[in-house]
């Protein structure tokens, strides 16, 4: 019998334990299990390491812009002389730029400035009209408008605005008494009430007082 086929029929050394099949079957179905577990960690950390990276890209971005806009360390005045070194029409365009924001904040404080005047102006004429119901409620008597001295009562309406003594008297009943005031006042400051009144009123007021 040759040596090969010899030692194919020996039995195995007792030295050399053979791994039972079962042992041999767990091993095999860890191994995929363990690779798949090995690569979860590795896309785990590929993803850490993307948001680090996207961090640290806005962190740049941002100090860059604040360096910018701040003007730090003359960022600014370094950007623009490369631009106007590779474009001789940058310069025009930023200089443009500069006047439109210039002329934009003035008509933005302007407007400010207007808007604040007007407050004033609107809160001037709400005492003014206040003092002017105070006075006509004196006048009156503290009793209703057609109560007072007429002639004292006239030259109340004679300060008052238009638009409030025609409030004022679309709210009286006497149109009478209204056309007697109204005879009390200047021609321009009757036919200004007369106006701003209910045309109906107005009418009958004009009426009363052409007769």
């Amino acid at each position: 019998m040759p040596d090969n086929e010899r030692a194919a029929a020996m039995p195995p050394t007792a030295g050399a334990p053979i791994p039972p099949p079962q042992v041999l079957g767990q091993r095999n179905a860890q191994e995929p299990a363990a690779e798949e577990e090995e690569d979860k960690k590795k896309k785990g950390k590929k993803r850490k390491g993307k948001a680090i990276l996207l961090i640290i890209i806005a962190c740049v971005i941002g100090v860059l812009f604040a360096a910018y806009y701040f003007n730090f360390m003359n960022v600014r005045t370094r950007v623009i002389s490369f631009f106007e070194s590779q474009d001789p029409d940058f310069m025009r365009t930023v200089q443009e730029y500069e006047q439109q924001r210039t002329l934009y904040e003035e008509q933005r404080l302007e407007l400010a400035t207007q808007a604040q005047e007007l407050a004033q102006r609107e809160a001037a004429l709400a005492e003014q009209e206040a003092e002017v119901a105070r006075r006509l409620q004196e006048v009156s008597g503290g009793g209703s408008v057609e109560g007072g001295d007429l002639s004292e009562v006239a030259r109340v309406f004679e300060a008052m605005d238009k638009n409030a003594a025609a409030e004022i008297l679309d709210n009286t009943v006497n149109t009478t008494w209204i056309a007697n005031l109204l005879l009390q006042l200047n021609e321009t400051q009757a036919a200004a009430i007369l106006s701003s009144m209910e045309p109906g009123k107005a009418a009958l007021v004009t009426s009363l007082m052409s007769g």
